[in-house]
């Protein structure tokens, strides 16, 4: 096995893409992870950014802007219904104050926005309760909501949840280009042929590989995780912010090493009963499109809920308002058990493999 090993961690190695993907890898996590480096106690009113209302929506607190509660959410969102009935339907100022009034004497967010439609052509009036999730805070608000955030959670944990979110999608795709180079050089025909025919145990065999990959990945894992986390500690020695230098280190364990694990083994299996790893490509990638579709948005808020066997758990929420659920941490433990299982599968059809051309 030792020897299966080496050789295959030497055939990745050696190729120029493991380099580029790492550093492709690296640059991608930046781009979407930079935001997230700003978050800062606000010292003045120039640091909160003034959205247009099509931009709201996707503010943070790194812009100034905090969750509304639910009696907020409710002004704001009868607020814009008032103003587009006014200013784009050509309601009477007064016709509309009764029309809000109309809400407020306590139907339902779908009753209203049938109402509204009915009587005034008002389409899709239920988005305006459902866009209303934040609002522009003071420098006290802003300040106080970072405070309270930071009381549950350090800095590096709220930090490395947007982390191995984006560095776990940006990982696969690499795996998926990368991983084809673990059989490529033994499947073709001659060496097939011959690696059935010697005394190799499947085991070893199909284990040396998946050993082979997991450690060709744990230095791009390693690199990438260690810069992020400098500037974590960075930001957060900054600001003075609650930290762990240990925090990302968790994360990436729980839900980076079991997508890895699930990777290796999907090509594992489908390389021996195809006699070839590029079948496994667009499996990997509907696998992925399967794995990206648990976020929801529900009254206006950002709901994930994990597909069963999600290959990756993305965390969509704004930045202090991520949250992992006991099902996040089942998804990882049953990653785990089935990748074992394919493993397992793929070793039985090695066996009968070797049995069909012993009779050769």
């Amino acid at each position: 096995m030792r020897g299966i090993i080496k050789m295959t961690i030497k055939d990745i190695i050696k190729q120029p893409f493991y380099y580029i993907g790492l550093i492709l890898c690296c640059c991608y996590v930046y781009v979407n992870l930079c935001q997230y480096l700003d978050v800062q106690y606000f010292e003045n009113d120039s640091q909160i950014v003034t959205l247009d209302e099509n931009s709201i929506s996707d503010a943070d607190i790194m812009n100034g802007y905090i969750p509304v509660n639910n009696k907020e959410k409710e002004q704001l969102a009868l607020s814009t219904i008032y103003k587009n009935l006014v200013e784009e339907l050509d309601v009477e100022p007064n016709e509309a104050q009764e029309v809000i009034k109309e809400y407020k004497r306590g139907i339902s967010i779908e009753d209203f926005a049938n109402y509204l439609d009915e009587n005034y052509g008002y389409k899709s009036a239920e988005y305006a309760f459902y866009d209303a999730n934040m609002k522009q805070a003071t420098i006290e608000e802003a300040n106080n909501y970072i405070r309270e955030k930071l009381g549950e959670e350090n800095y590096t944990e709220w930090f490395s949840k947007k982390f191995v979110d984006y560095f776990g999608v940006c990982l696969i795709f690499f795996m998926i280009a990368l991983f084809p180079i673990l059989y490529m050089k033994d499947c073709k025909r001659d060496i097939y042929e011959l690696i059935h025919t010697k005394s190799i145990s499947p085991i070893k065999y199909i284990g040396g590989k998946a050993i082979a990959g997991l450690l060709a990945m744990i230095p791009v894992i390693l690199v990438i995780t260690l810069f992020y986390n400098f500037l974590a500690m960075k930001i957060a020695y900054k600001w003075a912010f609650n930290s762990s230098m240990f925090d990302i280190f968790k994360y990436v364990i729980i839900f980076i090493l079991p997508s890895v694990v699930m990777a290796l083994a999907i090509y594992s299996l489908v390389t021996i009963v195809f006699k070839n790893p590029l079948p496994t490509i667009p499996i990997m990638i509907l696998y992925i499109l399967y794995s990206n579709i648990g976020a929801k948005i529900l009254e206006g808020n950002i709901h994930y809920k994990a597909h069963t066997l999600s290959i990756f758990i993305r965390f969509p929420e704004i930045f202090f308002e991520t949250k992992i659920s006991s099902g996040m941490y089942i998804n990882q433990i049953s990653l785990l058990i089935v990748s074992i299982l394919i493993f397992m599968m793929a070793t039985v059809v090695w066996k009968r493999r070797r049995f069909w051309w012993s009779k050769i």
